[in-house]
Order: C-alpha cells, then structure tokens, then sequence
C-alpha cells in the first residue's frame, strides 16, 4: 500500500510540476509538496487505524486433541484415515483386547461366586447358624469386585478409540502392530476438531470500540485478489501477558515489557468464500470496522483490496 501510494503520489507531483506546470519550482513549493501530504498521512492513517483496526496475524485456528491411549497392547486395527472428516464417536483404532476380555470374565465369576456366598451367609444368619462378621465381610467382597469389574469394563472399552467430536485425524503415522502405553507424552494421533475461527491481534488503542458482531473483512493470502465479508465472534477477554500461574517466586514488575495485542475471533460471513480449500493455519489480513461511517469504510475497504491484490506478488 506504501508503495502505491508513494507511485501516485509522485505522478501527481509530475503532472503538476513538470507536464502542465501548473506550479512553479522553488524551495517554497518543494517542502510544501514533501511535508504536507506527510503530516495528512500520518493524520489520516492514524485516525483510520482508531476506527477501522487492522491485524496482519490472522490466522485460521482450530482446537486439536491429543489422542493417549488408556490402555496398553498392540495396535490391531486403524480405521481413521488422514484428513478425512469423522463424526463423534466413529472409531479411531482398536488394540488387542483378549488380556482385557479375560478380565472380564473373571471379575464376572469371582463376582458371581462372592454374592452366592454372601446369600449363603445371609440365610445362615437368619437361622441363628451364621455370625454378622461373616455376612460382613463377603459383602465388603461382593463391592470390591464389582469395583473390579468396572474397571476390566472401563479398560475393555477404552481397547476401541473413538473420535470425541466432530473433525479430522491429520498427519496419521501410528501403524498396525505397533505397541501402545498409557502415557501423556506418547501420543497415537493429532485430532482436530471442526471449530474454525479467523483469530487475529488487535492493538489496545481500539479495544474500547470493538464489540461482538461487529462487522470486519478478511484478505486471506491463499486467495489473492479477493476480500471476503466477516464478522467477530468473540474479543477475547484474556491477553497472555496477564496470566499468572502459581509458582514459588512473585510477580516481578517490567518496564520494558511490550504491551499485549488484544485477541479477536472472526468468522467469515461471506458466500463466496464456501468453496475455498484453506488448511489450518492459513494466515490473512482482517479488519474490523468499529464505525458505521461510509468514508471510513470506503478508504479501509480500498487498502485491504489493494493489499489483497499486493498478495499476487509479495505473499
């Protein structure tokens, strides 16, 4: 945009210095022609920053889960494929269940055989032939097996991984055969979930203007030549410079801290942009008009088109 701007700029002083010499050339007209349209500049980019925001960070987010196993044993089947979209609960992979089935049926027996007992136990009380200690403890038997048998349940179960929402397995590596733990850093799989959203980095100066809904436009760089219609989600009401996390030391004041950009989640409204195929992490231009006034737009919109445009030959 600067240098198209300096282009036109510079034609005009040619035209009207050179070509028509409308002007005369002296030290009067050279610093008015330099030094005016800089102070208008700066006035007129900084007011248009104030009102119609600009964040070059944007990217396209989505929330991803790592996939753990629960349990451990060898990978039998993989049904994901890479990249192609699932529904909540389609499976995942399954691993070798046959150690956790048998514990299934043994805490079933040993389960089965403590409440017979423990009905024996009951009756003989009841006619005077059986202590309350004997009935006492094969019911203490009869809840530690079932809480056995939950668990062989809860781990048979989790021997097929399910997908937990709506999304898409990427960059699937894991392969049939391969031995599987239950630990936090060994990971089977990446899957991402079908929650996109434009989100961008937004100056302090114009947190005050900006609300949800407001109208907002997105150049995305994969797509050179077009602006897309959006709208904000969401300003996020947390900047990472402000967390704080319990630590053994205390919190140290810094000067020379740089201020945090406020967070914006952005969604595009637009039609056009349906047929786009954009991955996550697409990057893009977004800004959002935080006034209703035509010139603003007006200017705002034709920077964003000729950045758009600009895409074709510096992206």
């Amino acid at each position: 945009m600067f240098e198209i701007t300096t282009a036109i700029y510079g034609l005009i002083l040619w035209l009207v210095f050179k070509k028509f010499k409308l002007v005369p050339i002296n030290d009067y007209t050279i610093v008015t022609a330099v030094f005016i349209p800089i102070v208008g500049l700066a006035f007129g980019f900084l007011f248009l920053n104030m009102h119609a925001p600009v964040a070059k960070d944007v990217r396209l987010t989505s929330p991803a889960t790592a996939i753990i196993a629960q349990v451990q044993g060898t990978v039998t089947e993989i049904l994901a494929k890479p990249n192609v979209p699932l529904k909540k609960g389609d499976v995942l992979l399954r691993i070798d269940d046959t150690i956790y089935q048998a514990r299934v049926k043994k805490a079933k027996a040993e389960l089965s055989l403590a409440k017979i007992r423990l009905e024996q136990t009951e009756t003989l009380e009841s006619k005077n032939l059986g202590s309350a200690y004997d009935r006492q403890q094969y019911q203490s038997e009869v809840a530690k097996l079932e809480a056995q048998l939950d668990e062989a349940k809860f781990n048979l179960k989790n021997c097929t991984i399910v997908a937990p929402a709506d999304g898409m397995v990427t960059q699937l590596v894991i392969r049939q055969g391969q031995f599987v733990m239950p630990m936090a850093f060994s990971q089977l799989m990446v899957f991402v979930h079908n929650e996109q959203a434009w989100v961008g980095s937004f100056p302090q100066q114009v947190l005050q203007r900006m609300k949800d809904g407001e109208e907002a436009e997105i150049a995305i760089t994969a797509a050179p030549g077009h602006v897309f219609a959006a709208k904000v989600m969401r300003v996020v009401p947390a900047l990472g410079e402000g967390v704080v996390s319990a630590s053994g030391q205390l919190m140290l004041g810094a000067y020379d801290r740089p201020p945090g950009r406020v967070l914006v989640m952005l969604k595009i409204t637009d039609a056009r942009a349906k047929d786009l195929v954009l991955p996550i992490g697409t990057d893009a231009t977004a800004s959002i008009f935080t006034t209703d006034g035509p010139a603003i737009k007006f200017v705002r919109g034709l920077v964003m088109r000729i950045h758009s445009w600009e895409a074709w030959i510096f992206s």
